[in-house]
């Protein structure tokens, strides 16, 4: 954005001048004052908190000087090629959504301004094929930008969706369960409503790699991961830390409602057995809980106590949930 706001300072000073030898004092006027006005754009842009704002600020003069300069009959038909590169700079600011009806409008409005201008009446002419090569490549231009931005966006959603999950069990890592916890927590805050997190770590889990492999461990986290996202509801949010550690949000829940949430998911894992060859392993877990706003107001606090609930837990005979100590 910075780097376009320059080109902008330069290129508007740079034609305010040519204007003004030319005698067109309106639009050099209007171009210095543009100049002028991206100068202070350029100058807040890195702390406002209002970025779009500005951008719809810097853009839309740019369009309406553009159509201006266009219609006006002592301006060069060469001007056609600020209608081509628009398109470009709409859809890298604005994405695929809005940049792409600033476009239409754009491209269709300063086509029609073009052809009124310039259009002779002889549609052989070779003055008059040179407006239909504006009208084509404009249209091309705009849909080239507006299938590399859709591609873009979808590459840029798939890179970020791939570094928030655990490619193992396909469930959410850290880093995308502390995402999620910020717009749980947020909704909270917002209905005083109590928000349950469950540090959930699978029983005798080095045995299982010791006795089966490594292979058959990784089958055993898939197989936990399963359960974990199939048996619980549709709002809570669920996520492998690492190893065989797992993670629990429940909102809407209190430390001892998600206590019965989490022995409920316990009790599915003793239901569920893994076949491993002609056998079965069945896994168990122990967990502990904790409640936003009593036992701390961030995730890795809440981590923290339902990790010592835990292994309360553990000590105290394994295969069961703790929400106190």
């Amino acid at each position: 954005m910075k780097v376009l706001l320059w080109i902008t300072m330069i290129a508007a000073t740079v034609y305010g001048v040519i204007n003004f030898t030319r005698g067109v004092w309106v639009l050099g006027s209007l171009e210095f004052a543009y100049a002028a006005f991206s100068f202070v754009i350029y100058r807040i842009i890195d702390s406002t908190p209002r970025v779009q704002r500005w951008i719809l600020a810097y853009l839309v003069p740019l369009l309406l000087l553009i159509t201006y300069a266009l219609y006006l009959p002592n301006t060069s038909d060469t001007m056609f090629s600020w209608i081509l590169i628009t398109p470009v700079i709409l859809y890298l600011l604005l994405g695929s959504r809005v940049g792409k009806w600033f476009s239409i409008a754009f491209v269709t409005i300063n086509i029609i301004v073009y052809q009124l201008r310039f259009f002779t009446g002889d549609y052989t002419s070779l003055h008059n094929a040179g407006i239909y090569n504006v009208l084509i490549s404009s249209i091309t231009i705009t849909v080239f930008a507006h299938l590399y931005e859709r591609n873009r966006e979808k590459t840029e959603a798939r890179l970020i969706e791939l570094a928030g999950t655990d490619p193992l069990t396909g469930l959410p890592n850290r880093m995308k369960l502390t995402d999620d916890f910020d717009y749980v927590r947020a909704q909270a805050d917002r209905r005083d409503s109590p928000v349950a997190v469950a540090m959930i770590d699978l029983d005798h889990f080095k045995g299982i790699n010791d006795r089966y492999g490594h292979g058959v461990g990784d089958r055993a986290l898939v197989h936990a991961a399963e359960i974990i996202r199939n048996g619980t509801r549709e709002v809570d949010l669920n996520a492998r830390l690492g190893g065989e550690e797992f993670t629990l949000v429940m909102p809407n829940a209190s430390a001892g409602e998600g206590k019965e949430i989490v022995d409920r998911l316990r009790q599915t894992f003793l239901d569920t057995p893994m076949p491993v060859g002609n056998n079965t392993v069945t896994l168990t877990f122990s967990a502990g809980i904790s409640e936003y706003n009593v036992d701390g107001v961030d995730l890795e606090t809440l981590i923290m106590v339902a990790d010592r609930r835990l292994y309360i837990a553990k000590n105290s005979g394994r295969n069961r949930v703790e929400d106190h100590g």
